[in-house]
């Protein structure tokens, strides 16, 4: 991509946002030249902003612009399962999207290649390729829509949460939709469910809500 040495801290922090996501990589380093954001000092090159600020924002760009490439679909798809969470399932998106599995299955595999947006996991499971995806996918959904989604997935959830994962994914889907009064039970089941487990940390959250 560019001749010559680049300076280790400009590789290191590229490597670490990109999580190694070899096209990531590629389309980082052409943006950041496109944009003449990078510039040799002492036989390096390197990013002429701080590594640390330019080339977080520059991934973000990277992944913006995959996605705005997708089909309408697609991108509804990738939201939903934004709302969802890093990690999310088939059944999950065929229900709230109303799709056949084969349809989201389908979709999901040319989400990963070649657009490398999701990977595959187990058992049915699918990914976010890389953080970044999931944090620009989210916080493109306009607010109504995105309540509208953490609304569907607290009525898929609603009578059904039994374990304490899902009885936690409630009470968050419930308070992102705006619905703190009902979410309100959910975050002390979920509170008192984290500190039998020794989960203070985890327990924090859901009492703070529920004040």
């Amino acid at each position: 991509l560019v001749s010559g040495r680049s300076h280790h801290s400009f590789v290191d922090t590229v490597m670490k946002e990109t999580e190694g996501n070899p096209l990531f990589v590629i389309e980082t380093v052409n943006l950041l030249l496109q944009t003449k954001e990078l510039e040799k000092l002492d036989g390096f090159w390197c990013a002429k902003s701080d590594d640390r600020a330019g080339v977080p924002g520059t991934v973000r760009e990277v992944v913006l612009r995959r996605v705005e490439r997708l089909s309408k679909p697609r991108r509804r798809l990738l939201e939903c399962a934004s709302v969802v969470g890093m990690s999310f399932d088939v059944d999950t998106l065929a229900d709230i999207l109303g799709h056949s599995r084969l349809e989201v299955i389908e979709a999901l595999e040319e989400l990963e290649t070649p657009h490398s947006l999701v990977r595959v996991e187990q058992d049915e499971r699918f990914s976010f390729s890389h953080e970044a995806v999931l944090r620009a996918v989210y916080e493109g959904i306009s607010d109504i829509r995105r309540r509208e989604l953490h609304r569907m997935m607290a009525s898929r959830l609603d009578g059904k949460a039994s374990d304490l994962r899902e009885i936690s994914a409630l009470a968050y889907h419930l308070e992102r939709a705006g619905e703190s009064g009902k979410a309100l039970p959910h975050d002390l089941a979920a509170g008192e469910g984290w500190l039998k487990c020794s989960g203070v940390f985890e327990a924090e959250p859901y009492f703070k809500r529920s004040l």
